[in-house]
């Protein structure tokens, strides 16, 4: 069929429209836009939400309380900071983690290292090194000279390994023995190991827990862990507690300024440069540390938003053929995020931005591309319906406004969907996606269209009506330069036509098979991948492996909380060790040391014992003092008694004196302790080596006045023997030996540091309710129960009981209960408890200005008015696992239901409503609600999907067909994300499945568009063969050949603009950005072959003839009305069937 001619209006030159409007328009417009935009965004700047953990937040009940119960931590105690001594003081600390790897040990040490491990004197002495460097910083010292003296211990040496593995000696002129250590790893020369483990035992009782994994706790410190920690802190005054609340937040604003510039420009790049010392790898955290991280990275990334808005503007150009066009279509799809984000302020009231509202401005880019492709197509096309510019303005609305609004819409309604999610942060970033998609359709069709007209005015302008080749110029090899041109340029325009043709005959030889092949497979693949698929709502990490924030969560998961440890008023402890010689041995002593002659013998099977006689000064005392004490007999347990070769020796050695068994242990007449350790040094070897020593204290009966007073005896077993005076006499007796060391003991079968936490709260309401939107006053959601009085005798009674009578079934393995530290504190003054309701406030003051509850402050465990008690905090640790299945979780809360309920019914009303909270509840319950929400959410995003449909196509049928290929593509996207990339279904996941809907649906629907737009089918008419028994697959195959060539090639456009935009997120450092742009590019590349191939095939098999035919009678309207302008491609000669393959080169 001839191309129709064009239709030339002889109103035309009337309905000119100048350059003035649509300029107008342009400038208004943009105006507009630039205004709102910048008042929003001074009035309401945007709150960037860095903690992922936020992105689990469900509005079942127990996350709910939880938000609310965390809400009110804040307001514990002092409100305005922590008070000591009239003083606020903020904290600042920084973490360091080393962690062991065995692969990369050296191999001619490996034996030695592998058994060593971070105890190797290599890689402390590497740590030492590092440690040194961090100090050193100019920043990091000028900090700390600004620090309380009392705390300054923190941030000069801070609790290090290093620093009992290279402690100070203060040595005498002329001596090797110490008199004293300082532990601030300034020495040159290692002490032992067993030195080094000894000052760490010796030391303060939470130092262990600080330096070492619990699990290395609960075994002998004698294996080495493969992790260490490092602490430093900082104690930072801010201001007296007289000042105002605005003086104070204006001095910890500058201190947080302070000290967010020395990690970010010295702390920070000094520990990425030291990521490993020998073979232990070095992780890091700490106060606004996580923070900068995840910011740099964010900008880092968005920085790649540049080179997906680079191939858009390129590709842009080159499929507009304008530059104009290309680069104030981005111009437009880039300003409308933050046009969104305004309009979303002004109708939540939400100016928090999540991390995965970033990845907004690259899917917007993909989107908006859409939009710009079909309204530059159909302007061009509009050519060839009329002259006249409103007509054409009309057509372009009619028809590009029809088609793109309803990919916007559906796409936007995928994105709306996410609405009916129990996850909060998908309901926020759904509602600010899909107003996004809203208004870059809108920006799109009111400043777009008027630009393609003025560049097109412009470029007529310039180039002026083309003149008429000379005569002369026909001839030659002028003329067959140009005739050549002429037909490249027809084969080049007829090229897609050529390659539609070809494509629908390749489509329609396979339907059948094509479209069962597509369906078995959707069904099958998504059926397996919904039986394989396990759900989760664990934090997924937002940053790589191998880097430092993707690993510190796990390694500080293997320790317990410093902030758990150390208080915030704790002063550093001593990092003085003062050393005694073994004959003296002292309490006040922290070690023992001797040196030992290189001659001296060792006796590998008995002990070496001397004996130092008491003078005969006792007179007729009826009992001898006896002190003994044994060096490296290890476990002093037992020795209280006389069994054993200790017994043996004691009795034997006893002349004159007797034990009657009968009374070994009656008032304390044997009394074992183990005394500090003793250091024995060589100086002929330089071998040094620690040992446990025992002191057995006895007192035997004297048999008559000539019996001994008594004596001093030191044993060493196994070991060269300190040298003793000549006083001391050697003491012949054979069968001591050694003993294996004590080991503590694990609490529960989980690890200390993984055992979940649950909070029971008494005296609050915490408000099960939430905002459908954005964010809700922290105030608003608790209060204080006003019936709850903790002055009453009983309501101190209830909860003393609460904490003591727990039953075994709660599981609890550590509890935080102030009631019991201020039960003790009450009886250690000699008062009784319950106290009385006239003195609690008096006695709870004195309390909690001087007593401490688990290192910390009591103001972390109650809530305060003047120290008039309103509610309070119980804290136990548990055996269970914080990452427990849902279904152990769900299991065990029930017990605690349980325990409270029958607490609440038995109280009376001043100790009535305790409530019991935990992360644990929350997680397990949201697992619970997870796919059910998931589920719905879906259906609502099909919902909204099919009726789009319906409302553009008015056809039930094509309305069918796009559903249908929408669940094929999230069956295929639900397979690839669990049989191929084998990863849980959770929040992110979630997000991909529903938010991309509209992506799935999104080329699919331009096709269903297109080929219900063809207008009404023609019928038989006189020149149709009579033989034609079967005209509606001609018919089929002319609507989808029609569809195909209009909208095709802006389809396949728009998918490429969309895989642009998704490949640089693949180079991304957060994997949030990473696996969304994956699915990204998964759900573009199944879209765009969903609708070329399989949607197609069903189309060439099974469309409907004339679209919309039954619902337009069912309507009452007249079934063959006329449009009121139908397209050249889909005019036909009135009353006879149009041949298969339509000629012409008119495209979309």
């Amino acid at each position: 069929m001839p191309r129709p001619e064009r239709r030339y209006d002889t109103r035309a030159d009337e309905e000119k429209i100048g350059l003035c409007y649509p300029c107008c328009c342009i400038c208004v417009g943009f105006i507009i836009v630039a205004v709102t935009t910048a008042v929003g965004m001074v009035v309401a700047a945007p709150e960037l939400n860095l903690d992922f953990s936020s992105f689990m937040k469900t509005d079942v009940p127990t996350s709910m309380a939880r938000d609310s119960f965390v809400a009110a931590l804040e307001k514990r105690g002092n409100q305005q900071g922590r008070r000591l001594a009239g003083t606020v003081y903020h904290t600042w600390d920084v973490e360091l983690i080393y962690e062991f790897q065995d692969d990369t040990v050296d191999p001619e040490n490996s034996s030695n290292a592998l058994s060593l491990g971070l105890y190797n004197e290599g890689i402390v002495s590497r740590m030492k090194n590092l440690e040194d460097g961090l100090r050193s910083l100019p920043g990091w010292s000028e900090l700390c000279d600004e620090v309380d003296l009392m705390f300054q211990p923190y941030c000069r040496r801070g609790v290090s390994f290093a620093n009992f593995m290279y402690p100070t000696r203060d040595v005498a002129d002329g001596d090797i023995v110490p008199s004293s250590l300082d532990l601030n790893s300034g020495g040159f020369e290692a002490v032992p190991l067993d030195v080094a483990l000894s000052l760490v035992a010796s030391d303060h009782s939470q130092v262990p827990k600080l330096l070492f994994p619990a699990n290395a706790q609960t075994s002998s410190l004698v294996s080495s862990p493969k992790m260490l920690r490092t602490y430093f802190r900082f104690n930072y005054a801010c201001c007296t507690t007289d000042a105002s609340s605005a003086e104070q937040r204006k001095l910890f604003a500058e201190q947080k300024k302070q000290w967010t510039q020395l990690i970010s420009e010295q702390v920070v790049p000094y520990l990425r440069e030291h990521r490993s010392i020998g073979s232990a790898d070095v992780f890091f955290d700490g106060s606004g540390i996580s923070t900068l991280d995840i910011s740099q990275t964010l900008v880092g990334d968005l920085l790649l938003a540049i080179a997906s808005m680079s191939f858009v503007l390129v590709y842009m150009v080159f499929h507009t053929r304008s530059f104009c066009l290309g680069f104030f279509g981005l111009v437009i799809i880039t300003i409308a995020v933050p046009f969104a984000y305004v309009v979303a302020v002004i109708l939540t009231g939400n100016r928090t931005m999540s991390l995965a509202s970033g990845l907004s401005l690259f899917l917007v880019v993909g989107i908006g591309s859409d939009v710009i492709f079909v309204y530059a197509d159909f302007w061009k096309h509009s050519k060839e319906t009329s002259v006249s510019d409103w007509k054409r303005i009309k057509f372009v609305f009619r028809k590009a406004g029809k088609a793109s609004l309803a990919t916007t819409a559906t796409t936007a309604a995928s994105f709306f969907a996410n609405l009916a999610s129990i996850l909060k942060s998908l309901r926020d970033f759904g509602f600010f996606m899909g107003m996004c998609v809203m208004l870059v359709w809108v920006l799109v069709s009111f400043i777009f269209l008027p630009i393609c007209f003025v560049n097109e005015r412009f470029w007529e302008n310039v180039r002026g009506e083309p003149k008429e080749p000379e005569e002369e110029d026909l001839s030659g090899w002028r003329a067959a330069m140009r005739e050549a041109r002429r037909k490249g340029q027809e084969s080049l325009a007829k090229m897609p036509e050529l390659t539609t043709e070809k494509w629908i005959r390749v489509v329609n030889a396979g339907r059948v098979p094509c479209v069962l092949i597509t369906l078995l497979l959707a069904i099958g693949l998504g059926v397996w991948a919904g039986m394989v698929g396990v759900t989760s709502t664990d934090l997924p990490s937002i940053f790589p492996e191998g880097h430092n924030q993707g690993q510190i969560a796990r390694v500080l998961a293997e320790f317990e909380p410093s902030s758990q440890l150390i208080g915030v008023n704790a002063w550093a402890p001593s990092s003085t060790k003062t050393v005694c010689e073994e004959r003296e041995p002292q309490s006040s002593c922290d070690l023992h040391w001797c040196e030992i002659m290189g001659d001296a013998q060792t006796d590998s099977v008995n002990c070496q014992c001397f004996r130092n006689e008491l003078d005969q000064t006792c007179g007729s005392a009826a009992r001898a003092s006896v002190t003994q004490r044994f060096v490296a007999m290890g476990d002093p347990s037992g020795f209280e008694t006389l069994d054993g070769p200790v017994g043996g020796f004691i009795i034997n050695s006893s002349v004159g004196l007797e034990f009657q068994s009968s009374i070994s242990r009656d008032g304390d007449l044997i009394r074992a302790t183990e005394l500090k350790p003793l250091i024995t040094q060589d100086w002929y070897t330089g071998e040094t080596h620690h040992f446990r020593w025992t002191e057995v204290v006895s007192e035997p009966s004297r048999v008559d006045e000539n019996a001994s007073c008594g004596w001093t005896d030191i044993c060493y077993c196994g070991m060269k023997p300190c040298p003793e005076p000549s006083s001391w006499t050697e003491v012949d007796f054979a069968g001591l030996h050694l003993s294996n060391p004590l080991r503590r003991l694990a609490t529960g079968n989980v690890p200390t540091e993984q055992q979940a936490t649950v909070d029971v709260v008494f005296g609050m309401d915490l408000k099960m309710t939430g905002s459908f939107l954005g964010a809700v006053e922290a105030d608003t959601l608790w209060s204080f129960r006003t019936s709850f009085n903790h002055r009453d005798p009983w309501t101190q009674r209830s909860m003393l009981n609460f904490c003591e009578a727990m039953p075994e079934t709660l599981k609890v393995t550590r509890k935080v209960c102030w009631i019991e530290n201020f039960k003790n504190r009450i009886l250690s003054k000699g008062n009784r408890f319950p106290v009385l309701e006239s003195d609690f406030d008096s006695e709870f003051e004195d309390f909690a200005r001087r007593e401490l509850i688990s290192n910390t402050q009591v103001d972390n465990w109650v809530w305060h008015s003047d120290y008039q008690m309103q509610a309070s905090l119980f804290t136990f640790k548990i055996d269970l696992h914080t990452r427990s299945s849902a279904y152990v979780a769900i299991d065990h809360k029930k017990f605690w239901d349980d325990y409270l309920a029958e607490y609440n019914s038995k109280a009376l009303l001043a100790a009535n409503g305790a409530i019991q909270t935990s992360s644990l509840w929350v997680q397990a319950e949201a697992v619970k609600e997870l796919v059910a929400s998931t589920v719905s959410t879906m259906a609502v995003a099909i919902a909204f999907a099919f009726i789009g449909m319906l409302i553009v196509t008015v056809d039930l049928l094509l309305s069918m067909f796009v559903v249908l290929s929408t669940l094929a593509n999230v069956c295929f996207l639900a397979a690839f994300m669990v049989l191929v990339m084998n990863w849980n279904i959770g929040a992110i996941e979630i997000v991909a499945l529903i938010a991309f809907i509209g992506y799935a649906m999104t080329y699919s629907l331009h096709i269903a568009h297109r080929y219900s737009s063809y207008g009404p089918s023609p019928v038989p008419g006189k020149k149709t063969p009579k033989d034609t028994q079967n005209w509606a697959p001609q018919i089929r195959n002319m609507r989808t050949h029609f569809a195909i060539q209009t909208i095709g090639q802006a389809a396949l456009g728009s998918a490429i603009t969309t895989v642009g935009c998704a490949l640089p997120l693949l180079f991304c450092l957060l994997t949030i950005f990473v696996k969304l742009g994956l699915v990204v590019l998964v759900v573009t590349i199944l879209s765009i072959i969903m609708a070329l191939g399989p949607l197609p095939a069903s189309l060439l098999w099974l469309g409907p003839r004339d679209p919309g035919t039954a619902i337009r009678r069912l309507c009452r309207r007249a079934p063959k009305a006329e449009p009121e302008e139908t397209e050249p491609e889909a005019e036909a000669e009135a009353g006879e069937l149009p041949p298969p393959a339509r000629s012409g080169n008119g495209r979309a």
